[in-house]
């Protein structure tokens, strides 16, 4: 993964993880759908161009680096379409920290009629047709052609220019992760210096570990990938990280070390699942049947370790209704 670490609580703009392990800073990656696009000025930078596509790349697997390159250079492009504001504002933040301008448009206005007629053909077509109003015959009707062409040129330009560079797929995580990244934030700054870093660890090992159950590995496949119960024994341990991290901070004494010796045996345990998909991708992997026994092992023992905090994590990460779904509920 291509990270520098964060020392401002600031955005990173190239960041594969569903958020930061250092500051809780949501990816774009994390989108929300909406009816808002990011659209980007011109990148003459060659430099600039490069850390950007660099972190397009993270967030949007599927993105062409060459034609990025190329819309980029001549800009302006649009990057995103059919997001909500606030996924936009958020990755647009992400890319001004690398000095690329650009700024946010409401979806209807890139569809409306005027913003495709608006071109650069629009101009020549008018000198066109109006020289061959005034000169009549074949010439005229040359000229007139060559109006009529340059317009429809110009709206097809214009047009490729209003398809999307990137594609987001919504996540169902989406306000799972949200909620978790927002709560992270709120905890890490306040942690010590020594259980801030266990929690960061948790949730480095545990990304890492999310990303290798999405592969087509065979361990992968045998923990049965995102709807397996390692997956979302992983998604939990991070919850139970930031949970055990916000206990420390109200409790005091014996209580204290408790929780702490609770936060290294998470932090163990998940250390030794990745030991687990090492062996088990090796070349000398254990059978099928010991793979489905040392699975079942593993997630029963971070059962047993979130099982003390697994209650109250769960009432804590509430998914928090958004605006549309209020409107809704009103309505």
């Amino acid at each position: 993964m291509q990270y520098s670490e964060c020392t401002s609580g600031g955005p990173h703009p190239v960041l594969d993880y569903p958020f930061c392990p250092e500051c809780g800073a949501l990816s774009p990656a994390i989108s929300a759908q909406g009816a808002f696009a990011v659209e980007l000025e011109d990148i003459p930078s060659e430099q600039i161009r490069a850390r950007v596509i660099d972190g397009l790349k993270n967030w949007y697997p599927g993105i062409d680096p060459v034609e990025a390159d190329a819309r980029l250079k001549s800009g302006p492009v649009v990057l995103l379409r059919s997001v909500d504001e606030d996924s936009a504002r958020r990755t647009l933040a992400y890319l001004n920290a690398y000095k690329a301008p650009g700024r946010i448009r409401g979806d209807q206005s890139l569809d409306s009629w005027m913003s495709t007629v608006w071109n650069p053909g629009l101009a020549i077509g008018a000198v066109a047709l109006a020289a061959a109003l005034l000169t009549g015959g074949l010439t005229g009707l040359v000229l007139a052609a060559t109006g009529f062409g340059a317009m429809a040129i110009g709206s097809l330009i214009k047009r490729k220019r209003f398809q999307p560079l990137c594609h987001f797929s919504p996540t169902s995580e989406f306000e799972e992760l949200r909620t978790l990244a927002d709560e992270y934030a709120r905890v890490i700054p306040r942690l010590e210096h020594e259980d801030a870093a266990v929690v960061k660890k948790i949730a480095r090992t545990g990304f890492e570990l999310r990303k290798r159950l999405l592969m087509d590995s065979v361990a992968a496949i045998a923990a049965g990938g995102r709807t397996g119960e390692l997956y979302d024994r992983v998604t939990e341990a991070i919850r139970g990280a930031v949970h055990l991290g916000k206990s420390i901070l109200t409790s005091a004494g014996p209580d204290k070390e408790n929780l702490r010796a609770e936060l290294v045996g998470l932090a163990g345990l998940l250390d030794r699942t990745e030991q687990w998909l090492d062996r088990a991708e090796g070349k000398l992997g254990p059978s099928a049947e010991d793979l489905a026994h040392n699975l079942e092992h593993i997630t029963e023992r971070l059962d047993r370790i979130l099982d003390t905090v697994r209650t109250p994590v769960l009432d804590s990460v509430q998914p928090r209704p958004t605006e549309a779904g209020r409107t809704r509920s009103r309505e």
